[in-house]
C-alpha cells in the first residue's frame, strides 16, 4: 500500500511540474536539458490550433489557416487574420487563444513561470500596422463581448511591412495592478487588431506564427518596484512618465461591457500626436471609441498599487500632513472640440470610490492643460462620506473587518479614476485624451 501511495504521489508531482510543459518537445532546451521555451501555438494542426480560437465579437472578421510559405516562419502553416469591423462598430477587433483544452489535453493556465510570450507577425500591408497582446483573465465564448475586467491592458506593437518578432513582458508587478489578474489561472492570450474602416475589401492581412512561452526555472516574481523616480530634496515623486511602455499596465480600464464602449490605452511617442511630451518622449494615449449607441461614460484610472508605492516612498509626513501634498498631471486634448475629464478616488478597503465625480478644467482643441488635487482634501472628502450621518446608497462602505482609520486615502488608496464625456447618437468620432508627467509634489 505504501509503495502504491509513493507511486501515486510521484505521478502527481510529475504532473504538477509538467503541466506547463505539455508539448515541450517542440520547444528549446537549455543547459542540462531544461526546457527554456515551448511552442504554445504553431498553427500547424487545424483542429487544435484553430478550432479553439475565440473570436470575441460578431464584428471581428475572418480567421484562416495559411499554407503560402511566404507567410510561414516555421513549419508548414501559419494563421491569417483579417479583421473586417462593421458599420457603426469602432471597437478594436480582438481574439483570444485559450490556455487550456480538455479535448486536446493541454493546460497552460498557470503562467507563474512564464517570463515573456513571443510571436512572429507578418504585416502584408505597405504601411505600419498596430497590434496589441494581453492576457484573458476570464472565459468568454465565441461571439460574446469581453467585459473590460476580463482581460489585461494590451501591450502595443507597431508592425512594419514584412516579418516582425515581438515579445510580451509578463512582469507580475505590472500585471497585478489590473483587476482580476491571477497568474495561476489565466484563460487565454489576447491579440487585438486595429479598426479597419468598415469595408471588407480594406481589411488588412496579418499573419501570425510560432507563439512561444519563455520559461524560468523559478516562479517569476517580476520587478521589486515600479522603478519610479523620486526627488525628495525638491519634493517631487513620479507616479508615471510613460518612458517605460509597461507603465500602460499601471492603468485600469473601466467596467463597460461591450468592446466598442470601452477605452483603449497605450503608450506612444508624443510626436505621433503632433505634440511634445511634458516629461521625456512618451505619453499615455487614451482613446474613447465611437459607437452608434448611447453609452455610459468611459473610464480609466491609475492603479491603487502604484499610488500606494509612491505614498510609502514619501513616508510618514504624507500620512501626518496630507494637506502639504498634491497629485498633479498634464493632459492634452487631441480633439477638434474643447473637452474635459472627470476624476474620482477612494480607498481599497471600501466597496467603491467616493460617489461624486469632480472635473478637470476644460481644455481647448489640441492644447495642453494641467490638473492638481490636494491629497489632504481627498482624504477629508473620503472621511466625510464614510462617517456621514445620512449616507446615500452610492457612498463607499467599509469592507468587513476594517475601520475608518484603516481606510485612509494616504495609506490604502484605490484606483484614481478618470471618466470621459458621454456619447449622443449624433457623436460618431473617436475621442483621444493624453496624459503625461503624473506626479506627487510637496507644496509646504
Amino acid at each position: 500500500m505504501k509503495k502504491l501511495l509513493a507511486i501515486l504521489l510521484a505521478a502527481l508531482t510529475m504532473f504538477s511540474a509538467l503541466s506547463l510543459s505539455a508539448c515541450a518537445d517542440n520547444g528549446d532546451k537549455g543547459e542540462g536539458g531544461a526546457t527554456t521555451n515551448i511552442v504554445f501555438n504553431g498553427f500547424e494542426d487545424f483542429d487544435r490550433d484553430f478550432l479553439t480560437i475565440r473570436v470575441v465579437d460578431w464584428a471581428f472578421g475572418s480567421v484562416n489557416q495559411n499554407f503560402d510559405k511566404k507567410y510561414v516562419k516555421f513549419g508548414e502553416a501559419s494563421a491569417l487574420f483579417r479583421p473586417y469591423g462593421e458599420i457603426g462598430y469602432r471597437g478594436l477587433p480582438i481574439i483570444y487563444l485559450p490556455m487550456y483544452s480538455t479535448r486536446f489535453e493541454y493546460n497552460y493556465k498557470d503562467m507563474t513561470k512564464v517570463e515573456k510570450i513571443s510571436a512572429w507577425f507578418y504585416n502584408a500591408q505597405e504601411e505600419t500596422y498596430k497590434v496589441g497582446i494581453g492576457l484573458q483573465t476570464a472565459t468568454v465564448d465565441c461571439g460574446q463581448t469581453l467585459d473590460s475586467t476580463s482581460r489585461t491592458v494590451t501591450q502595443k506593437f507597431n508592425l512594419v511591412p514584412g516579418w516582425n518578432y515581438v515579445e510580451y513582458d509578463m512582469d507580475p508587478k505590472y500585471l497585478n495592478c489590473q483587476t482580476g489578474v491571477d497568474l495561476t489561472n489565466i484563460f487565454g492570450m489576447c491579440i487585438q487588431f486595429e479598426y479597419c474602416n468598415e469595408l471588407v475589401e480594406e481589411a488588412p492581412y496579418i499573419y501570425v506564427d510560432d507563439i512561444r512561452f519563455h520559461l524560468s526555472e523559478e516562479t517569476v516574481t517580476g520587478s521589486e518596484t515600479f522603478g519610479l523616480k523620486a526627488d525628495a530634496e525638491n519634493g517631487v515623486w513620479e507616479v508615471a512618465d510613460f518612458e517605460d511602455v509597461r507603465q500602460a499596465q499601471m492603468f485600469t480600464i473601466g467596467t463597460e461591457i461591450a468592446e466598442n464602449r470601452r477605452c483603449t490605452i497605450e503608450v506612444v511617442n508624443a510626436n505621433e500626436l503632433s505634440t511634445t511630451a511634458k516629461s521625456g518622449q512618451n505619453v499615455l494615449k487614451v482613446t474613447r471609441h465611437a459607437s452608434y449607441t448611447t453609452s455610459h461614460t468611459y473610464s480609466t484610472g491609475i492603479s491603487g498599487d502604484v499610488l500606494s508605492e509612491v505614498f510609502k516612498t514619501i513616508g510618514k509626513d504624507l500620512v501626518d500632513h496630507p494637506e502639504n501634498y498634491v497629485l498633479k498631471l498634464d493632459y492634452f486634448n487631441y480633439n477638434p472640440t474643447r473637452q474635459r475629464a472627470g476624476y474620482n478616488f477612494g480607498s481599497s478597503l471600501c466597496t467603491r470610490n467616493c460617489n461624486t465625480w469632480r472635473y478637470l478644467d476644460y481644455v481647448e482643441p489640441y492644447t495642453w492643460g494641467s490638473f492638481e488635487v490636494n491629497i489632504g482634501w481627498c482624504q477629508s472628502y473620503l472621511y466625510g462620506q464614510l462617517t456621514s450621518e445620512n449616507p446615500v446608497s452610492t457612498y463607499p462602505k467599509l469592507l468587513d473587518g476594517y475601520t475608518v482609520e484603516d481606510a485612509k486615502f494616504t495609506t490604502n488608496p484605490s484606483t484614481f479614476g478618470f471618466s470621459f464625456a458621454k456619447y449622443t447618437n449624433n457623436d460618431r468620432r473617436d475621442m483621444v485624451f493624453v496624459f503625461d508627467n503624473i506626479r506627487v509634489e510637496r507644496i509646504a
